[in-house]
């Protein structure tokens, strides 16, 4: 049996470029006859399970950060999901329903994931949007033909464009094409003996409805977990949406959009620990309120904080308030090694040459993953933010608020916190992650 390599690159940048990168990509053979009813594959549109698969981004991001939680580190479960799910399509048996446990969909359907994440998929790209989602497959000449199912569904569905699988430098031109140059190289020249590469992309661009005034960043004391250091601190006083939780402060920027002003479909949720608790009581109250083993290694036992009361749902409750913030200029870059935590998290027997089914891609042959990588990039400014991810799966053989006064509150963004950029109308979390030092 050979193995299925997952790797995830994500990143935050700008747009644009073009696809002729592939154009000397030629297309793998497929089954003219159907292994499996199409139809049955696929729940009908409208049929939603945005509390599944809201619990599923943040189990992973627990996984990720208890991997990763002494250092600055983004992560897009957005883009995981989608790889995941192109690949969960040619998977079977035990393997298919621990995927499906994973990505929140334990005890339904592979239909129900398919119908769910391909209408997510495609209400969040729209020739207005800001933010755009590519897919593609690669697959070595002698694992072809593809099952006719398999296809149509990656095709169809999630919009996949496949190729043979004949050098890195294709695979990588594709993926620098649709993160517009910020993720130049994702895989690396070994990957031509990979049976098969999914791949995911995803970009982000926006700007604040209210932008920073560069003239207003200045040199301000931040708080890390090792001292004290100088970074840029930007400032404004706006309008903003503002929520004051259970020894935390969290506030809204809304990236602005022409087609309907300050109304965005798109903002950072920016979360920040008041001066006597932690990043880590913050995690644990968005967990229920409960502590685990998913708590940053860094933080003192004696600044860890008893929440008493279970207000989980972080992002709902916010009100309009008159904002005096300080938020300072970050750019990070991670690197994030995904096979342990999806492991730890259920998705075993997918990693086990044994026991490993992927039965769906092929006739005859046998696969398992060998291992799943995720590489970031996010930079917020004066201006706005960038961001995008690149996910690729490589395989081998084998209702309205009520009205209350104005509030005019500070928000001083100076020690660690945690953001997310979210899709406001599906509640989609795009990007997720914490900033311990804004300088690193």
């Amino acid at each position: 049996m050979r193995f299925l390599s997952l790797l995830l690159a994500f990143m935050f940048f700008s747009c644009s470029g073009d696809s002729s990168s592939n154009e000397t990509a030629d297309t793998p053979e497929v089954y003219d006859e159907y292994d499996r009813d199409i139809s049955s594959l696929v729940s009908p549109n409208g049929v939603t399970f945005d509390e599944e698969f809201n619990s599923y981004c943040t189990n992973i991001y627990n996984e990720v950060m208890t991997e990763n939680g002494e250092t600055n580190f983004m992560f897009s479960p957005f883009s995981a999901a989608v790889a995941l799910a192109m690949t969960a399509n040619g998977a079977g048996g035990e393997t298919l329903d621990s995927m499906l446990n994973v990505l929140g969909f334990g005890g339904l359907s592979l239909a129900d994931m398919n119908g769910y994440l391909s209408s997510v998929t495609l209400s969040l790209s729209d020739e207005n949007s800001s933010f755009e989602a590519a897919n593609s497959i690669w697959c070595r000449e002698d694992f072809t033909p593809l099952k006719r199912s398999f296809y149509e569904i990656v095709t169809d569905y999630y919009l996949a464009d496949i190729y043979l699988l004949q050098s890195y430098e294709l695979i990588n031109s594709w993926v620098n094409d649709k993160t517009h140059g910020k993720i130049p190289e994702l895989v690396k020249k070994d990957i031509e003996g990979a049976a098969m590469a999914l791949v995911n992309a995803i970009y982000f661009k926006g700007d604040w409805t209210y932008q920073f005034e560069e003239d207003n960043t200045s040199s301000k004391s931040f708080t890390t977990p090792a001292g004290e250091v100088l970074v840029d601190m930007m400032y404004q006083s706006a309008e903003l949406q503002y929520k004051k939780g259970e020894n935390y402060q969290a506030v809204v920027l809304n990236y602005y959009a022409e087609w309907n002003g300050p109304a965005s479909r798109f903002s950072m949720y920016v979360y920040l620990p008041d001066d006597a608790a932690s990043l880590s009581d913050f995690y644990r109250l968005m967990n229920g309120g409960e502590t685990g083993h998913y708590m940053p290694a860094y933080v003192d036992e004696a600044w860890k904080f008893s929440w008493e009361d279970k207000d989980t749902d972080i992002f709902s409750d916010f009100t309009s308030a008159t904002v005096r913030l300080h938020l300072p200029k970050f750019k990070s870059e991670t690197t994030i090694d995904l096979k342990e935590i999806l492991t730890n998290m259920g998705m075993g027997s997918a990693f086990d040459i044994n026991i490993a089914d992927f039965t769906n891609f092929w006739d005859g042959k046998e696969l398992y993953i060998s291992n799943v990588l995720q590489k970031t990039f996010i930079e917020v400014n004066e201006t706005g933010t960038e961001a995008a991810a690149a996910t690729v799966i490589v395989g081998d053989d084998c209702d309205a608020p009520e009205e209350i006064p104005p509030l005019v509150v500070d928000v001083n963004v100076n020690r660690p916190f945690f953001y997310c950029i979210r899709e406001n109308k599906t509640g989609t979390n795009l990007f997720m992650g914490q900033v311990l030092n804004p300088n690193e």
